[in-house]
């Protein structure tokens, strides 16, 4: 029986995140097909076209309002959700997780 690959899908404005994320899922966490997005409609398009097995998103890009947008998303894959710098969200760095469902 063959391996069973793992796509996932880094929705990010910049280019830089993307590069090292990509590396960080297919060199440590196996995935075999890593798909980028620099907007939120990108990102969006590219789920409801692909089979992802999980999908990063940074919170301020391009397209997005924030967590609440990602709820529609959530509903057959993990999601991670993140802000940088800080100082966008109140000095704090924020991560959320959406599970399926």
């Amino acid at each position: 029986m063959g391996r069973s690959t793992k796509t996932a899908l880094i929705a990010d404005d910049d280019e830089f995140f993307r590069m090292a994320l990509r590396t960080i899922l297919t060199n440590t966490l196996g995935f075999s097909e890593v798909l980028e997005a620099e907007t939120f409609d990108q990102a969006t398009a590219l789920l409801s076209e692909k089979r992802i097995d999980l999908a990063v998103f940074d919170l301020i890009m391009p397209g997005m309002a924030g967590p609440g947008s990602l709820k529609k998303c959530a509903t057959a894959i993990p999601i991670c959700a993140w802000s940088w710098p800080p100082s966008q969200l109140g000095g704090r760095i924020s991560c959320w997780r959406f599970r399926p469902g």
